[in-house]
């Protein structure tokens, strides 16, 4: 640390200040309290020793923090001198004290200044995350949650502060999170301050963070965090279940008041935008049957298809949630997410783009599943036979034009690449169907005879076709004449003219 210390000083041209030093100390502060908080886990049977012998000491917090269900393992170690209780109280109390003289500093010299005035905010920072990490491990080897410190987690995530100090505001979510874990008394009033943080932000957070696309790095960094330390409040032995469905019926219900309320502003959609995140967040981490299908009614819902700036936000975290969900609810996810997807006169590139993406990336992380890699596959195609009779493809490609072809094509591709599509050796008549309509568009619209498009998807072609099916069954019989007569691309295109 002092080498660092030195080098730190060289690298921001600043005097020499006591603030770097204590920066510093902080670190081995927290190192130490990590290590004894890990052995007493160790000893006391919920850590793992050959993970906290692997483990870095620098990353013990993280072996910590997977601790998820109602411990008293820090509290029934015993062995604790009186001694060492006080040297703890010691650490607590100066902690705090040096993250209220860091607040101090940092609000008088803001992280956008210049110079020297913002390298003693950063500085300022540091010493504010690490003494709350510091606060936090010594009131876990105390065994009781100092009130002191949540006040001041609490005042600083609903501050204006939060969106400017995020690192700061996520270090808070993690240590919510481990509280919620240890101390189960805390973990009504650290939900509740989450849900307050997610359901009525800082005016701050609406102005600074985007108001379309699918998640920012802003959300990501803040709002994530924030439903991961809400889960932890949630996880509880027997209840769990409940008190998940309650917290989200919280959230849903908190935001059509705040609808009511306030119908328009950015301010309402930042509600809008960090409900719908920490829902699919929930369901993702709860991992359960029952909470993910609730997620995905309440992601998919009307209210949150109709907004046009929450459209492709909500098919992201739709396509998240799908890996996890049953079989049933998998395809509903599928279907509503493929129904947000229109060409012509009210069509929405950027969501179409961002629906394909989203599409692409549920492919591989379902990969391993053939029942749902076939389901999603042939949804996909029969969606892009739909699309393709409604909206005939240009005369040649444009690159800036998203049509059936851009939009779907990719995500067949990510999925005939699975590890486990084998619809090319066992697709059933149906299946093949499909794949019939298929290549009638693909030909139809001259898709695999313009140069223009085979130089841009010439590849997938390729691979499709590597893995296509023998385009009739072995089970017909007289298969030209049926085929012919109950095709329902040709009775579509009969009935258009």
């Amino acid at each position: 640390p002092a080498r660092r210390t030195v080098w730190l000083y060289q690298q921001s041209g600043v005097g020499l200040s006591a603030n770097h030093v204590l920066a510093q100390f902080l670190v081995v502060v927290r190192a130490v309290l990590e290590s004894r908080a890990a052995l007493r886990l160790v000893a006391s049977g919920d850590l793992d020793p050959e993970l906290v012998a692997a483990k870095d000491p620098r990353g013990l917090w993280d072996l910590i923090s997977l601790i998820d269900s109602p411990h008293e393992g820090l509290q029934r170690s015993g062995g604790s001198s009186d001694e060492r209780q006080q040297a703890y109280a010691r650490v607590l109390a100066f902690s705090l004290q040096a993250y209220a003289d860091a607040r101090s500093l940092v609000l008088a010299s803001p992280l956008s200044a210049d110079g020297a005035a913002r390298a003693m905010a950063s500085t300022g920072l540091r010493i504010m995350c690490r003494s709350v990490y510091a606060a936090a491990l010594a009131s876990l080897l105390l065994g009781q949650l100092d009130a002191r410190l949540l006040d001041s987690v609490f005042e600083h995530i609903g501050s204006s502060h939060a969106q400017s100090l995020a690192p700061l505001t996520v270090v808070c979510f993690r240590v919510l999170a481990t509280a919620a874990a240890f101390f189960p008394r805390s973990r009504d009033a650290i939900a509740t301050a989450i849900s307050r943080f997610l359901t009525d932000p800082p005016v701050a957070l609406a102005a600074e963070l985007p108001q379309a696309g699918g998640v920012s790095e802003a959300e990501q960094m803040l709002v994530a965090p924030a439903a991961a330390a809400l889960v932890a409040c949630l996880r509880v032995a027997g209840a769990g279940r409940a008190r998940a469905i309650s917290a989200i019926h919280t959230l849903f219900n908190a935001l059509a008041v705040h609808r009511i309320a306030t119908p328009a502003g950015a301010h309402t959609l930042r509600v809008a935008r960090n409900v719908v995140l920490a829902l699919a967040q929930l369901a993702q981490l709860h991992c359960d049957a029952e909470v993910t299908e609730l997620v995905v009614s309440m992601i998919c819902a009307p209210r949150f298809a109709a907004a046009s700036q929450l459209r492709e936000l909500a098919v992201q975290c739709a396509a998240d949630v799908a890996p996890i969900a049953a079989r049933p609810v998998f395809s509903d996810i599928v279907s509503s997410v493929l129904k947000r997807i229109a060409f012509g006169s009210g069509a929405d590139d950027a969501v179409n783009t961002s629906t394909s993406d989203a599409l692409a990336a549920l492919a591989w992380k379902i990969g391993s599943q053939q029942d749902l890699v076939e389901a999603f596959f042939c949804a996909v195609m029969r969606a892009f036979v739909d699309a393709s009779i409604d909206a005939p493809a240009p005369p040649r490609l444009r690159k800036q034009l998203v049509t059936p072809l851009s939009v779907y094509l990719p995500v067949l591709h990510a999925l005939v690449q699975t590890d486990t599509f084998a619809m090319d050796r066992e697709a059933t008549a149906e299946q093949i169907a499909l794949w019939r309509g298929f290549w009638f568009q693909m030909v139809a619209r001259g898709y695999l005879l313009d140069k223009s498009y085979v130089a841009v998807y010439g590849r997938i072609y390729s691979d499709l076709a590597a893995h296509a099916p023998i385009l009739v069954h072995p089970s017909s019989v007289n298969y030209l004449e049926t085929e012919l007569e109950c095709s329902s691309v040709l009775l579509r295109e009969s009935s258009d003219a």
